[in-house]
């Protein structure tokens, strides 16, 4: 699968731009690398630091790493308050230097792949600041094996060795002489390394879609820790805290075991199924005395039972009719489909909506689900579906719900700003505008929230989207 694509602020590739910056490190060149790490930094901080880490340990000799970890950390406290580009770069100019003027060894990277890893000690500690560099244009060593470019032109993994180990600056000589790198080109002939240009796959729409729909904090994608995955119970348990309440009901009077929460409650469900737990057989009969058993009461529990998301294909069959004698076709009325010559239901549709919009479920991850129900749905269909259903419905909703919007005596409104990937006309790193209305319970009319998508924070917007119908009082910021 190949990887989805993202943009820098001055539109180019985030990926182009994390390997212009590791070969500039490579070979010392500082105007360049701080080219790289300008775009990099501010929205994609987070990943910026940790190709730095990555540098220091594939590139450097000696140990850098501890070096490298303690200026992120430094720029965590430093930073804290300070969001996207607003983040002093000392730290990140201070590691990039001393990641620069390290001298270059690539045996830790041969190691790894043909031993284990290697390990020397030497620092470095210059200062460069990244904000005078100069940008005169991508070089060719940028785009090697790793980057899509560099497949597009070509490039191979014996390339890659090559040219990489050749421009170290400065160069350290290392354990592996030249004829330790000439068994590593051939490699693949034992198994190892495989030379072979395999063509990169493109980004597919399921993947860019996923990218879209990545949660951003301070500026820089979130990045969920790993053990959160593990220890969410540990985290979250409470064993002080009531189990979920076993309610018993007897026929002459209700109790309940333990005080339940709203959570708990189960009047809302519908009882499905009940299992009835009789005694049969002797075992009817008292043991001591002979006697029959007698019925005096009956303890009814109740427990919440999941059944997982199913499927069901509705049939529809029209019949046709003709008249014996004049041979008049006709056909009844049916029902008209949600999407012509789909099959889309309003149920599935909304269903696939409120996963996305509601619960923050990215069409890719739901293609994923409905996969596990082999249902093949990709990610293209639900967008083409979600598009065509808001023109289509939606919109009409809209209209309805402005002209209520609009009666109202009291409106607030802010502006926000967002970025929308491939608008027409537009780099990728333009800023646009979602504008936000919202009523309250002052405002005489029903509260609602309404949206409007706008290219610019210019002051005809508002005044566009409330027209000559609207007369109150519009509140907003000092802009």
């Amino acid at each position: 699968m190949g990887r989805p694509q993202l943009y820098t602020k001055n539109g180019h590739s985030m990926y182009d731009m994390v390997s212009l910056l590791q070969k500039a490190i490579r070979r010392g060149d500082a105007e360049v690398a701080g080219y790289a790490a300008n775009e990099l930094r501010g929205r994609y901080n987070a990943y910026l630091w940790r190709r730095l880490l990555a540098i220091s340990a594939e590139d450097c000799y000696g140990i850098m790493t501890k070096e490298i970890e303690a200026l992120r950390q430094a720029d965590d406290v430093y930073n804290q308050k300070r969001k996207g580009y607003e983040r002093e770069p000392l730290f990140i100019s201070k590691a990039i230097t001393l990641l620069l003027y390290a001298r270059k060894n690539r045996d830790a990277d041969y190691f790894s792949c043909n031993c284990m890893q290697s390990e020397r000690v030497k620092n470095f500690d210059e200062y460069l600041r990244i904000e005078d560099c100069e940008f005169s244009g991508m070089p060719g060593y940028a785009y090697d094996c790793h980057t899509l470019e560099g497949k597009r032109r070509g490039k191979t993994v014996a390339d890659f060795i090559v040219e990489e180990q050749k421009d170290l600056k400065p160069y350290q000589p290392g354990m592996f002489d030249e004829e330790s790198w000439d068994r590593f080109l051939g490699a693949n002939n034992r198994g190892g390394w495989d030379n072979t240009d395999k063509k990169y796959p493109q980004p597919t729409e399921a993947q860019l879609k996923e990218l879209e729909n990545e949660d951003f904090q301070d500026g820089a994608p979130v990045r969920y820790e790993q053990m959160d995955l593990f220890n969410e119970a540990e985290v979250n348990a409470d064993m002080d805290t009531a189990e979920i309440e076993e309610e018993i009901v007897i026929p002459s009077h209700k109790r309940k075991k333990r005080t339940g929460k709203k959570e708990e409650d189960l009047s809302n469900f519908e009882v499905t199924e009940t299992i009835e737990y009789k005694l049969t057989g002797e075992d009817r009969y008292c043991p001591d005395c002979g006697t029959k058993y007698k019925v005096v009461t009956k303890e009814v529990v109740k427990r919440l039972k999941f059944i997982p998301s199913t499927f069901e294909v509705v049939e529809e069959v029209t019949y046709v009719y003709s008249c014996p004698k004049c041979g008049a076709m006709i056909r009844p009325e049916k029902e008209f489909p949600l999407i012509k010559g789909s099959i889309a239901t309003p149920s599935l549709v909304a269903g696939i909506m409120n996963a996305k919009y509601v619960n923050g479920m990215p069409l890719a991850r739901q293609e994923r689900e409905f996969a596990r129900y082999d249902l093949n749905l990709s990610t293209k269909t639900m967008a083409n579906w979600i598009i065509s259903c808001a023109d289509r419905y939606l919109g009409l909703l809209y209209g309805q719900m402005k002209e209520e919007f609009l009666k109202s005596r009291y409106i607030h409104c802010d502006e926000t700003r967002i970025q929308v990937i491939d608008e027409p006309d537009q780099k990728g790193s333009s800023q646009n505008w979602m504008w936000v209305y919202l009523t309250d319970h002052y405002s005489e009319a029903p509260q609602m929230v309404l949206f409007d998508y706008e290219r610019t924070r210019a002051g005809y917007h508002p005044v566009n989207f409330l027209g000559d119908t609207f007369h109150g009082y519009l509140t907003c910021d000092g802009y």
